[in-house]
């Protein structure tokens, strides 16, 4: 996810297309990446917001 997103911001940037959400959104990736979780799905950016937050995210 975070290669193919850098793609798009790549091509936005290109186009001179603002994606300003998409952008936030690989920030949120590298985040999930430098803290140990790159090789797990999209799920690992919940980890990253329960740590910015301090909260745990559990299903009932």
């Amino acid at each position: 996810m975070h290669k193919d997103i850098g793609l798009m911001l790549d091509s936005a940037q290109e186009l001179d297309v603002p994606l300003p959400l998409t952008a936030l959104t690989r920030q949120m990736f590298q985040a999930a990446i430098s803290t140990g979780h790159g090789e797990e799905d999209i799920c690992s950016t919940i980890k990253v917001l329960e740590g910015l937050a301090g909260v745990e995210v559990k299903a009932d």
